[in-house]
């Protein structure tokens, strides 16, 4: 909720959600309910931080993935070519190599 204005006073509450119960504190508008907003806000920010990096190395991790996929095709790909340069072909739908007979 944060800080609520009431006959022109500001209070400060903390609504928090636990198992679909919300509970609300209250803490006045003294140095507590100052400490208290200052808590939150900085809990926040941290919260926000963590999240912001979270994506960045969810990104990174993505792009890395990519990488290796495409290398891995492109390996796929050569080891292939080998395999049929050397005489070799693809049996069974491809799930088996077999010698060609060279004469």
């Amino acid at each position: 909720m944060g800080w609520q204005e009431i006959n022109e006073h500001r209070y400060y509450y903390r609504s928090t959600n636990t198992d679909g119960i919300i509970t609300t504190e209250y803490f006045g508008r003294g140095a507590e309910a100052a400490l208290a907003s200052h808590v939150d806000a900085f809990k926040t920010g941290k919260k926000l931080q963590q999240d912001h990096d979270d994506q960045i190395y969810i990104t990174q991790l993505s792009n890395d993935l990519e990488q290796y996929i495409n290398l891995q095709w492109w390996i796929n790909r050569l080891a292939r070519a080998d395999g049929l340069l050397a005489g070799f072909i693809r049996h069974n739908r491809g799930s088996e190599w077999r010698q060609t007979n060279a004469e």
